[in-house]
């Protein structure tokens, strides 16, 4: 009995540290000017990126065109906070603003770590 709480402990330490791994790897992505800091202009150029069509919407299918991630579609669910299937430069800027609790206009790498793994946390379960 206590090997198999241990294996279950192993696995979900190493699980949590393949989250930590995708959450820094990501971070790294988004920060273009590498200073440890994503302003709101990395945050929409990323956007810009996955806006296919440049009018300022984003679809389920720009995204998961660009994210080819297999949960993709589940993270633009997520990300649509008004469930229209699209996601606006005015959800892009909610966004931001939430997750800049600190009010500086620049996401922290402890910022975007507790909005993306709680992201990935819903996803999973």
């Amino acid at each position: 009995m206590m090997l198999a709480i241990l294996l279950f402990a192993l696995i979900a330490f190493a699980h949590g540290q393949q989250h930590q791994q995708q959450i820094h790897d990501r971070f790294d992505e988004l920060d273009s000017s590498s200073n440890g800091c994503l302003e709101k202009s990395e945050i929409t150029a990323a956007f810009d990126i996955y806006d296919q069509n440049s009018n300022g919407e984003l679809t389920k299918h720009e995204y998961t065109t660009v994210n080819t991630a297999a949960n993709a579609g589940q993270i633009f669910d997520q990300l649509d906070t008004n469930h229209d299937q699209s996601i606006s430069r005015t959800e892009v800027n909610a966004l931001f603003t939430s997750v800049d609790t600190d009010g500086n206009n620049c996401w922290s790498l402890h910022e975007f770590s507790v909005w993306f793994g709680n992201l990935l946390q819903t996803l999973v379960g």
